[in-house]
């Protein structure tokens, strides 16, 4: 972040007001942070550019933000396998997927799996 601000006004800032900053934003009001480095297609690459273009975010959050969310859609998609197998019950799924039951419920609907009988089958 310092450096962006250094390069944006262009000022010479040394490299321990880098480390600080980055330390300071790492450690004080933000998740402490693994990182992870991966080899991505040219393709690929060029969409990334794409994106922090689009949405004015640097490269590590764009990556964040997708990893994210490709990884929440993996929950829900594996929850909802396990659920229509009969593996698991649709709380467990609900927890598993980080979503609320009723919203669980809703996802089933989406994809057609079957949530038991409705108030209406239960009238009759």
């Amino acid at each position: 972040m310092a450096r962006r601000l250094a390069e944006k006004h262009e000022v010479q800032v040394p490299a321990w007001i880098h480390l600080y900053v980055s330390y300071r934003l790492n450690c004080i009001g933000a998740k402490r942070m693994k990182v992870l480095t991966t080899r991505i297609g040219d393709e690929l690459m060029k969409d990334l550019e794409l994106i922090e273009r689009e949405e004015k975010a640097e490269r590590a959050e764009v990556a964040r933000r997708l990893l994210a969310r490709a990884v929440k859609d993996w929950k829900l998609k594996k929850a909802l396998e396990k659920i229509s197998d009969g593996a698991w019950t649709v709380r467990r799924g609900a927890r598993f997927a980080g979503i609320t039951y009723y919203e669980m419920i809703e996802e089933m609907a989406k994809h057609g799996i079957d949530s038991g009988p409705t108030l209406a089958d239960l009238r009759e």
